[in-house]
C-alpha cells in the first residue's frame, strides 16, 4: 500500500468513524486499487458514501477489455447502492491515442 492509499483511507475511516464530528462536502477518491487485491479499501468506499456524497474514481486497466471483471462490477454495485457515484479513468495519453482503441 502506497502512502497516498494509507492517507486516503485514513481520512475516508476517520469521516465514517467520526462522522458526527467530521463534516465533508464530497469525497473525490481515485480508486486505483482492484477490488480483489484490496477489498477492504472498497469495502471503506462503500460505508463513507452511505454518510458522505462520494465519487470514486477507477481505473479499468486503460480500457474495457473482451469483458466485464466480476470483481469490479461487484465493487462497483456497492458503492452505488450505498448511495455513491463512480466514473472511469481511460488513459487517453493527452488525447493522442484513438478514440475507437478506448470504446473497443
Amino acid at each position: 500500500m502506497s502512502i497516498k492509499h494509507f492517507i486516503l483511507l485514513s481520512i475516508v475511516y476517520l469521516l465514517v468513524t467520526f462522522g458526527t464530528l467530521i463534516h465533508a462536502a464530497n469525497l473525490f477518491v481515485p480508486a486505483y486499487f482492484h477490488p480483489s487485491n484490496q477489498p477492504i479499501f472498497w469495502s471503506h468506499l462503500v460505508e463513507a458514501a452511505q454518510t458522505v456524497p462520494t465519487t470514486v474514481i477507477f481505473n479499468p486497466d486503460n480500457g474495457p477489455g473482451i469483458s466485464a471483471d466480476p470483481s469490479f462490477t461487484n465493487a462497483i454495485d456497492r458503492v452505488r447502492e450505498a448511495g455513491g457515484k463512480v466514473i472511469a479513468y481511460v488513459k487517453s495519453n493527452y488525447g493522442e491515442r484513438p478514440m475507437d482503441n478506448i470504446l473497443q
